[in-house]
């Protein structure tokens, strides 16, 4: 394994991995996932997390792509509900579903780190600090953004 990453086994370490990296943000947090996986990215830690991040600093932004067979579920009601109460900072996007993106679950914060599960149902993951990567991948999530439309069903959830 590549020096600039690190292997995390297990969701809850994934979880864990992932709140201990929010807030170190500096301004942008990107998520292109597959399933959006409520046992991570709902974590109460996660959430926190976010939400304070997203009240003390104006400049942060949050982006997910979500995969067209996505719907909102009571396990990722938490993540959902937050971007409700942020959502100048929040925002929810669908890959079109005549674009082809990897199932993966991939989070970008900033340039600087990067969470990659090549699978998003597996247990494992990186954990990424090769910045060079990392700013391919960010230059990819801009590109697939501007293709996607607003995940409306994302916003009107009622919980």
């Amino acid at each position: 394994m590549d020096t600039h990453e690190e292997r995390i086994e297990g969701r809850q370490a994934l979880a864990e991995s992932c709140a201990d990296l929010i807030p170190s943000l500096q301004r942008e947090w990107r998520l292109l996932t597959a399933t959006l996986d409520g046992r991570v990215f709902g974590q109460k830690t996660v959430i926190d997390r976010l939400r304070q991040v997203g009240i003390q600093d104006r400049r942060a932004r949050f982006r997910f792509i979500v995969h067209p067979e996505i719907r909102p579920r009571r396990s990722t009601h938490s993540l959902i509900a937050l971007s409700r109460r942020l959502p100048s900072r929040m925002a929810f996007r669908q890959l079109p579903e005549t674009m082809r993106a990897e199932k993966r679950d991939l989070l970008l914060l900033d340039t600087r780190a990067a969470l990659s599960r090549a699978d998003p149902e597996a247990r494992q993951a990186k954990l990424v600090h090769d910045r060079a990567r990392i700013r391919e991948w960010v230059r990819e999530f801009d590109e697939l953004w501007e293709h996607c439309q607003p995940a409306v069903e994302f916003r009107g959830l009622v919980l």
